[in-house]
């Protein structure tokens, strides 16, 4: 295995083994089964060690709820500033808080990092800064949250739906 601190240009690099790896493509798969069957026990114990340990990550790293629940608090605690409420209204009950792209750009996000949930994209790129915590209200009405209008606009009683029978 090459040493990375080595490489000089750790982009050129990769190019340079996709290169080969494509060319020799065939050989390489053939290595790599061979590989596999004549070490498939130290595999299967390595695979499972790392999934049972969270992958050395420490916080999140495999689907497990609690792992899930874990990043949540972990990713709430570090954007609300120790808070643990919305920054619009102060909303404090933990189901109801959710992400927020602070440059409006979530949809753009979320189809760049498409085959990650958010709370992984974030451990994983050790919580950038550009999100805040919101509520669900607060995020759905960002462009125009009432807490932060001076008149909050009600539904007229008479204009309710009504359901025929």
């Amino acid at each position: 295995m090459c040493n990375t601190k080595m490489i000089k240009d750790p982009l050129k690099y990769r190019i340079a083994s996709l290169k080969y790896y494509h060319k020799n493509e065939d050989a390489q798969r053939q290595r790599h089964k061979e590989y596999y069957w004549t070490h498939h026990k130290d595999e299967l114990k390595r695979h499972h060690e790392w999934y049972h340990n969270k992958g050395g990550k420490g916080v999140y790293s495999n689907t497990s709820e609690e792992g899930k629940i874990k990043a949540r608090k972990i990713i709430i605690d570090h954007y609300s500033n120790g808070k643990n409420c919305c920054a619009c209204c102060n909303e404090k009950i933990y189901e109801f808080l959710t992400f927020d792209h602070l440059n409006r750009e979530g949809t753009k996000h979320r189809k760049t990092v498409a085959r990650y949930n958010i709370c992984i994209w974030l451990i994983q790129n050790n919580l950038p800064e550009g999100f805040q915590i919101l509520c669900y209200n607060c995020n759905a009405a960002k462009h125009g949250c009432p807490h932060k209008q001076q008149m909050i606009h009600v539904i007229p009683p008479d204009s309710r739906c009504v359901i025929e029978q």
